[in-house]
């Protein structure tokens, strides 16, 4: 068989993209953003993502519940995982390689998703997950006092507040000065702000720093109903 160019690959690899993909993807519930992200909030508030990332003629996929109500967090994928590569050199193999991609995302991914669709799940094996956030402990427990504030378990917002604070004391004095932990530092003391004025406070600061986090994904349009 003829070896593709470049642009020939590109087209079929749209091609099939769109046609594998699209429409399971929407009937899953999840909008797409740009070429290859698709996100949806799920029934209790979450937000989940599913991302495409094709290097040369491989595909794979990453997918998490992502954080949005932090918006340092806004972006990570730190409680998720990804998938292995699979090769689509060739059209052939392209489209065998998508459907098992498919596959992949309806008899695995959908229902990992499905889990933590139950807040006590999602509490016991995310939230309370010791494993998460290995040598940045700081984001976990900064992961921890948004999730408490977002669920409204308000006894458990205040310690992970101080924890996020011992984080940072332990830092050498040289990275105590980087912008991104100041900013942390900034991000807890608005929440226990917040906290402190009460639950309605908190409740609509954590909606308004979703909506910041949703208006940076360009993804605002999950909240029209």
């Amino acid at each position: 068989m003829e070896e593709l160019s470049t642009k020939e690959y590109n087209k079929l690899y749209k091609k099939y993209f769109k046609e594998i993909f699209n429409k399971p993807m929407k009937d899953f519930g999840y909008k797409k953003k740009g070429t290859g992200r698709f996100c949806k909030i799920n029934k209790i508030g979450l937000f989940e993502y599913i991302g495409f990332f094709r290097y040369y003629h491989e595909l794979r996929i990453e997918y998490a519940i992502i954080p949005i109500y932090s918006y340092i967090m806004k972006n990570s994928i730190g409680n998720g995982s990804e998938t292995e590569f699979v090769d689509l050199d060739g059209e052939e193999k392209m489209e065998k390689g998508m459907k098992s991609i498919l596959e992949e995302i309806e008899n695995k991914i959908i229902p990992w998703f499905k889990k933590y669709e139950d807040l006590d799940v999602f509490f016991e094996e995310i939230v309370g997950n010791d494993k998460l956030y290995i040598g940045a402990e700081i984001y976990r427990y900064l992961f921890r006092a948004a999730t408490f504030a977002k669920f409204k378990k308000y006894s458990k917002i205040q310690e992970n507040i101080d924890k996020v604070r011992e984080e940072y004391n332990k830092l050498p004095d040289e990275e105590k000065a980087y912008d991104f932990y100041n900013v942390i530092l900034k991000e807890v003391d608005e929440l226990e702000e917040k906290l402190k004025e009460g639950e309605e406070s908190l409740e609509k600061h954590i909606k308004k720093v979703e909506y910041k986090s949703l208006l940076a994904w360009k993804m605002e349009k999950l909240l029209k109903k």
